[in-house]
């Protein structure tokens, strides 16, 4: 995924998304200079992260 398609899905900005990448929280490619992301790693991140909604 482009980091474009995963500021879309997850609503994070750009600097958000390269923290994360340095605290080796997310599995990331870089070619020539564009950051490219594993959907597996993105999905994960995101399940662990779920929380209940309060009613």
């Amino acid at each position: 995924m482009t980091e474009k398609e995963v500021q879309e899905l997850t609503g994070k900005k750009a600097t958000t998304l390269w923290k994360m990448r340095n605290k080796g929280l997310l599995e990331f490619t870089k070619i020539n200079n564009k950051v490219f992301y594993n959907r597996e790693s993105i999905i994960g991140l995101m399940e662990q992260n779920k929380r209940t909604a309060f009613r």
